[in-house]
């Protein structure tokens, strides 16, 4: 391996390490306690190393809130690998975002959070845009729907019932932390169903 190839691995592996290091530190202390000293204090580098890498805090939290819209993109193609039939899929999708919001609640929240601020979400975040097509894509294909054409405006109303369910479920979880997560699955069915008819 020449040195231009190890330059290369070893500035991978700080950017990898600044992102795993502010993660730990949300998780750990919350989003506010997040800075580009406390970063540098936590793997050991100096601060200019991190500035290198990330313009701010600000960056580092978009380039986070990106890899969450990644990582749940790959676990939906993951868990829906094979199956065709289109009501199974979506139950899969919802089911995957909500299994995701509670296995790394920090990050959902920063994901919402972040975006939240964002002038142009969807040109920050265009792993947004693949996911929403994700969903709109299996409800354009229920058979109850795939039979007459659905209007535009009547399938982004479907596509923000099940994003809100989901999320609204999950903000519920996070309060109320004693619900049986038979309901939970029972919820989002029973929300499933009231799309699909």
């Amino acid at each position: 391996m020449g040195i231009k190839e190890r330059k290369e691995r070893s500035k991978v592996k700080v950017h990898a390490d600044i992102l795993k290091a502010a993660l730990c530190i949300i998780k750990l202390e919350g989003c506010s306690a997040l800075s580009m000293r406390r970063i540098a204090e936590s793997i050991e580098y100096a601060v200019p190393v991190i500035y290198e890498h990330f313009e701010n805090k600000e960056a580092i939290l978009v380039e986070l809130c990106r890899q969450g819209y990644e990582t749940l993109i790959s676990q939906v193609n993951k868990h829906s690998k094979g199956i065709a039939a289109p009501r199974e899929r979506l139950e899969i999708i919802l089911n995957t975002l909500w299994e995701f919001a509670n296995k790394e609640q920090e990050l959902y929240q920063l994901m919402y959070s972040v975006g939240i601020g964002c002038n142009n979400v969807k040109q920050t975040f265009p792993e947004v845009i693949t996911f929403n097509r994700m969903v709109k894509d299996e409800i354009r294909t229920l058979p109850a729907i795939a039979k007459g054409k659905l209007a535009e405006d009547r399938l982004q109303c479907k596509y923000l019932t099940c994003v809100s369910v989901v999320h609204g479920l999950v903000s519920v979880n996070y309060f109320m932390k004693d619900i049986d997560p038979a309901i939970n699955r029972k919820v989002l069915k029973d929300a499933i169903d009231h799309i699909v008819h």
